[in-house]
């Protein structure tokens, strides 16, 4: 049998979500929940396979978050007048990983910006002064809390309804309720994030690019 054309799968994508009014569907606390989680439900779809596993070696992690221990307070210590959302994932001729809209813009913000690294693991940085991210190890810290808050059985039926869909479209186990979830509580644990830090920082003006 031939396998489906991405172009085709596209269109069997978008019929789907129009035939399941999936971006209808909201969470219980009003999220759109379809919007949230669809892009990981494509991945999963194009590559046949769920997240890929990026998972690095316990030593490295806890060098990891010694690091953000150490760097993340900086945020409310260092006043500065711009949060630039941060994404080293190009790696330069010295074996540096470097934010290419970033280098385009660091010389008109000079120093009175606050760089926030999201792209966690690398060895070495081009930007020195940066600020890691916490998320995910708070991810891992209160998702269990979500989980005893009983959140999911309140949004049981609209996950439902999305794995129903999915997989009942493209005859096969492309997602479950338990990935639907998970991406679903990541997302609630980076919104209130976000949310209070940026009330903690209201003398900062935010940069996000999209990449």
């Amino acid at each position: 049998m031939t396998q489906p054309s991405k172009a085709d799968l596209t269109d069997q994508y978008f019929k789907m979500e129009g035939d399941h009014s999936l971006f209808d569907l909201r969470s219980n606390k009003d999220f759109p929940i379809w919007d949230i989680v669809r892009n990981q439900i494509w991945t999963n779809l194009i590559y046949s396979s769920h997240s890929i596993n990026n998972k690095l070696p316990l030593k490295k992690r806890m060098i990891d978050l010694v690091k953000v221990i150490i760097l993340f307070p900086r945020i409310f210590i260092t006043r500065k007048k711009y949060f630039f959302f941060g994404a080293s994932r190009f790696l330069n001729q010295r074996g540096e990983y470097y934010d290419p809209y970033f280098e385009q813009v660091k010389n008109i913000l000079g120093d009175n910006v606050i760089f926030y690294e999201s792209n966690l693991g690398k060895e070495r940085y081009v930007q020195k002064e940066h600020i890691f991210s916490i998320l995910p190890n708070m991810r891992r810290i209160i998702q269990p809390l979500l989980v005893l808050s009983k959140i999911y059985k309140k949004n049981s039926k609209t996950i439902d309804k999305i794995v129903h869909a999915v997989n009942s479209t493209f005859g096969t186990s492309i997602t479950d309720y338990k990935e639907i979830e998970k991406i679903y509580f990541d997302f609630l644990v980076d919104y209130y994030f976000y949310k209070y830090l940026f009330i903690l920082m209201p003398y900062t003006r935010c940069i996000l690019m999209h990449q």
